[in-house]
């Protein structure tokens, strides 16, 4: 139902502007208000028969309205404003992308405003945390002369405890599957500000940190066992800050208390900036952003992956995909599947019915990497404690979609989510615009870019509106897209060689692992070329020489893939990682690229399997 505020702003548009001085809104009562006036019209004036007409009710479980609502809509005074602005990274990296004039905007937003004293306050405080982070990230700079640790508060000195320095080179980057009876990251048991007390890192969890939270801890992330040392200002030796720089406020009860640099800096206190002093790292990528909640978490924690790890790429894919919001409908339909695989397992295993429902109850969506990040966030926290915990949801879209290259259609139809395609669609939209935005260039590889590609060009080729969408805000001073290309149309897949053979590459991987699996009916539905006897005739050769077929992340790796392309075709072969290292068998297939073009997808026929 509408508010009085609602109702009065879309009743003002009625009319002409600067034509009409009169505008008229007509208000269509409910279907059954209606019906039962017909009714009473058809009855006339004969009141036996105005008592005899049967009224009908609003239908059941519907919100229904009277005149007595239109009325009071209309003669109601508007309900007051209530503001939800709110401080985050991408407000500030926004004022703070302009050289001139950052302070002044800064004290617009925080205190040149229409917000209650209090508001005002935690506005400010609240900027004071974000700007913090995003300097001990060093995704902003100092570039007045002064240097990192003049700004940062006390309580986030670079001191490190000894204990929690870990050699990098013992992460494991890549866990493998996920397992599905990983607990919710969405605990219960939170505080009563919406915080789980137990997030920090205390004596008894110090010890659980796993492999990113270690390093994270090195990093400094995590809070300092020694006093911190006062803040120095270059070439003052131990001079503590100067009160211009510093100085003090009064606290409702008249208490004062200490002000840091960058609360005078955001309050307009000491000295006066025209121009800078912070700048966003020269490192950064055009366009980069921090737009979801824990964008800064997933920045601190690539950094501690190890970019020469199997896996490393998809472990970046994990990373962001745990900061996007959830696609319910998405993974109801993994936990679905999930659970059912899990039932089929515990039958085989011979479990009764009771302790397999129970056993279900911990089965979920897959949730790579949930247990690395759950304890990498109590490290990050330390410095952050404003940080919701909440809001890190481990999940597996995107990364299932590239390991078992599935295209967009196939992904909805495996999933049975025809009814939810949009929440897809936008959810992956998200993912890409992530991937472009908040992963910076320090720690991108060729793999990771090419992932990053292949859904690009995924979603494009999809719908090519809502990227066309996003390129606009991101690039107002481009010319402005006009034509909204339809899923197929406009747009062939060999206009981006690159994304195509990212398609390619995971297509071709996948007959990989169908045919490590023995799924030889699977194998032969993918394409037009070897029947199913073919494919398990020679795979029974392969396995009477080799015995098993490798898909771990080196059978997956570049080196045992290749491709040559010609105008009309592309020649494809996929060596298959065989344990003795011989790397003699292998799937060769081609790609018709003017029918692919045409089709909207891969149209891959695979001409043999056997030794080379």
């Amino acid at each position: 139902m509408l508010r009085a505020r609602e109702f009065h702003q879309i009743a003002g548009r009625a009319g002409r502007a600067g034509f009409d001085t009169v505008g008229h809104v007509v208000v269509q009562a409910p279907e059954h208000v209606v019906e039962n006036a017909r009714a009473v019209a058809k009855a006339g004036d004969d009141p036996r028969k105005r008592r005899k007409v049967v009224r009908r009710k609003p239908p059941d479980g519907t919100l229904s309205y009277t005149e007595a609502t239109y009325e009071r809509l209309v003669t109601g005074e508007p309900e007051p404003l209530t503001s939800k602005m709110r401080v985050d990274h991408a407000m500030l990296l926004n004022v703070l992308d302009q050289w001139e004039g950052q302070q002044a905007a800064l004290f617009t937003l925080l205190l040149d405003n229409h917000e209650e004293e209090t508001r005002r306050e935690a506005l400010v405080e609240r900027a004071v945390q974000v700007l913090g982070s995003l300097l001990r990230a060093r995704v902003v700079e100092p570039d007045d002369g002064s240097s990192l640790e003049d700004w940062l508060p006390d309580d986030q000195s670079d001191v490190v405890p000894a204990s929690a320095t870990v050699d990098p080179a013992s992460m494991t980057a890549d866990p493998g599957p996920a397992d599905p009876g990983l607990a919710d990251p969405h605990p219960a048991d939170h505080g009563p500000d919406g915080l789980n007390p137990d997030d920090g890192m205390n004596g008894e969890d110090s010890d659980d940190l796993g492999p990113i939270g270690r390093l994270l801890a090195a990093a400094g992330h995590a809070a300092a066992i020694a006093p911190a040392p006062p803040l120095r200002l270059p070439g003052d030796g131990d001079t503590p800050r100067p009160a211009a720089e510093t100085g003090s406020l009064t606290d409702d009860v008249g208490r004062a208390r200490a002000v840091g640099r960058l609360e005078a800096f955001l309050r307009g206190d000491g000295r006066r900036y025209a121009e800078g002093p912070f700048q966003v790292a020269l490192d950064l990528h055009d366009g980069f952003a921090l737009n979801q909640p824990l964008s800064a978490f997933a920045l601190a924690t690539l950094e501690m992956l190890d970019p020469e790890a199997p896996g490393y790429a998809l472990d970046v894919v994990s990373v962001i995909e745990a900061t996007l919001d959830d696609p319910r409908p998405v993974l109801m339909a993994q936990r679905f599947e999930a659970r059912g695989e899990a039932v089929g397992a515990m039958k085989a295993d011979g479990l009764d019915y009771d302790d397999r429902m129970d056993a279900l109850e911990d089965v979920t969506w897959p949730m790579p990497l949930a247990e690395e990040l759950e304890a990498a966030l109590r490290v990050y926290r330390q410095r952050h404690p404003w940080v919701d915990p909440r809001d890190l949801s481990p999940k597996s879209v995107v990364r299932e979609m590239y390991e078992r290259a599935m295209t967009f259609g196939e992904f909805v139809a495996h999933h049975k989510l025809a009814r939810a395609e949009g929440v897809v669609l936008r959810y992956l939209t998200d993912a890409y615009r992530a991937l472009r935005s908040t992963v910076p260039t320090s720690v991108r590889t060729e793999e990771l870019d090419d992932i990053v590609e292949w859904l690009g060009e995924l979603v494009r080729h999809t719908d090519s509106s809502l990227l066309d969408e996003w390129e606009a805000l991101a690039n107002p001073t481009d010319e402005p897209v006009t034509e909204v290309r339809a899923a197929s149309e406009g747009r062939a897949l060999s206009v981006n060689p690159r994304a195509l053979g990212v398609m390619v590459r995971q297509s071709m991987f996948r007959r990989v692992e169908l045919l490590s699996l023995g799924r030889y009916a699977a194998l032969a539905a993918l394409d037009g070329g070897l029947t199913e006897e073919q494919w398990q005739a020679a795979a029974a050769a392969y396995l009477a020489e080799y015995g098993t077929v490798g898909t771990g992340p080196d059978a997956r790796g570049p080196a045992f893939f290749g491709m040559v392309q010609e105008a009309d075709r592309w020649i494809v072969t996929q060596i298959l990682d065989d344990p003795d290292g011989d790397r003699d068998w292998r799937i060769t297939a081609e790609l018709d690229v003017p029918a692919t073009d045409e089709a909207g997808e891969l149209v891959l026929v695979v001409t043999g399997l056997g030794p080379a």
